[in-house]
């Protein structure tokens, strides 16, 4: 079957992809779990961020040395 307008089609497709990607990002909590490593998923709370995620760091009393390794 063919689309009567393909670039209503595309349009939509691309919607829906878009859409798809923005549901799947996550909200990711900095919780240093100890070594500074953003690879280590003890660092955020059980799992380490992906692509779209949001990242909260909150306050701190202490420095921390952040290792961005992936």
């Amino acid at each position: 079957m063919k689309p009567k307008n393909p670039l209503l089609f595309s349009s939509l497709i691309t919607i829906a992809f878009a859409t798809g990607a923005a549901v799947n990002a996550a909200e990711k909590t900095w919780t240093n779990g100890g070594d500074g490593l953003w690879s280590n998923a003890a660092n955020w709370g059980g799992a380490i961020p992906a692509v779209n995620d949001t990242l909260v760091f909150g306050a701190t009393t202490s420095s921390t040395t952040l290792t961005h390794d992936l």
